[in-house]
């Protein structure tokens, strides 16, 4: 849909110029044209075309990971998201990135991981297991003591929102 969009948009202004060019007649194709991709964008928001598996807009999404490679982003904006990693089970050393704006994303661990969250708030909060929040700082936190290298480092950022783990 997208392709099949923007060609018949660059279609309308290069009919436009022609028109304006061979008959001096001056059609507010720009208007229109700006009005067509307001309309484009509303749609493809209201179908979720714009989510991909790892990212939502708008809505709600529940997540279940699976994957043994924990390197994905999870990127949650006005709307919320579940993501389940409690089956997860890692052999190496990985990252993954959990971003809220202006939306509520909730994480389940796996207690059996090490893991290690990186949280930064900027005018929201990040809830951490033990219950403790970040609000408008940055803070490291560690399931398990010190002493246990972790297997799962995962970075949580928020603007305007929350994300909340729990194990």
């Amino acid at each position: 849909m997208s392709s099949f969009f923007w060609g018949s948009i660059l279609v309308l202004l290069g009919l436009q110029l022609i028109v304006q060019a061979l008959l001096g007649i001056n059609l507010p194709l720009l208007r229109v044209a700006f009005a067509c991709l307001i309309i484009y964008w509303g749609l493809t928001l209201l179908t979720g075309q714009w989510d991909s598996p790892l990212q939502m807009y708008y809505s709600h999404k529940n997540v279940k990971y699976t994957n043994t490679s924990a390197t994905d982003s999870y990127n949650t904006v006005f709307g919320s998201q579940y993501i389940d990693l409690s089956d997860t089970s890692i052999d190496n050393p990985q990252t993954m990135t959990v971003n809220a704006s202006f939306g509520n994303a909730k994480v389940t661990l796996n207690p059996d991981v090490p893991t290690r969250i990186n949280a930064n708030a900027t005018f929201g909060t990040v809830k951490l297991p033990d219950g403790s929040s970040v609000n408008n700082t940055s803070y490291v936190y560690y399931t398990h003591s010190t002493s246990y290298k972790p297997v799962l480092i995962i970075n949580a950022n928020t603007t305007f929102g929350t994300i909340t783990f729990k194990e």
